[in-house]
């Protein structure tokens, strides 16, 4: 069962995250041994998403509340100190 959730989540969440709301209420209608499988996918999503922070922050205000602190990531940079320069 927690496979077939899990790969609900994922293909709804990969199509558009314009259906978070749709996918928050079928998570949030899920037996309760059954939502951290399904809303933790949901944080995984919208972490790797685009968009700004602050619209990550957003979506993941709509998962309850245990599961929105690992749901907003800040991105880490490729490249965290510039190239030296070769004289």
């Amino acid at each position: 069962l927690s496979r077939c959730i899990r790969e609900v989540v994922g293909e709804v969440m990969s199509s558009s995250v314009s259906y978070l709301d749709r996918i928050v209420s079928f998570c949030s209608e899920r037996p309760a041994v059954s939502q951290d499988q399904c809303f933790r996918p949901i944080g995984e999503y919208i972490a790797l998403a685009g968009g700004t922070m602050e619209e990550k922050k957003n979506r993941c205000g709509k998962l309850p509340q245990q599961y929105q602190s690992s749901c907003v990531r800040q991105e880490v940079p490729l490249i965290s100190a510039p190239a030296p320069v070769i004289e």
